[in-house]
């Protein structure tokens, strides 16, 4: 049996949590990578960090993932993945997002006009 060897194949991901954190969200990088031989995995971010990821293998996919604030975690974050035949990377730029509660009321006046009918006889 051949196994053809390829260099990795990235896809980079952002996903916003519905949650919030005050009235700030966090966001989901997931950096999946397809390789023969696996690829290694690291998330950087702008300032050179390697950051502390959570991995998980699915055949000849590797991916990665970390959570990072939308406020205190806004910038540009680098997936880089490589093994023996070639490396890729893709970047992210994770901007603060603020959520705001808007509340509109609306009044409704409903007046009622009685009419009266007097009918004489003569």
């Amino acid at each position: 049996s051949v196994q053809v060897q390829y260099s990795p194949e990235v896809e980079f991901t952002e996903r916003r949590s519905q949650e919030t954190l005050g009235s700030h969200s966090n966001s989901e990088l997931t950096c999946a990578a397809t390789a023969i031989p696996k690829p290694s995995l690291v998330i950087i971010k702008e300032s050179g960090e390697v950051l502390d990821v959570s991995s998980e293998i699915e055949g000849d996919t590797v991916i990665s993932t970390v959570t990072v604030s939308s406020e205190s975690g806004k910038g540009a974050y680098t997936c880089i993945a490589e093994n023996s035949i070639g490396n890729l990377s893709k970047t992210i730029v994770v901007r603060a997002t603020t959520t705001t509660t808007t509340t509109t009321t609306t009044t409704t006046t409903t007046t009622t006009v009685s009419t009266t009918t007097i009918t004489t006889k003569t």
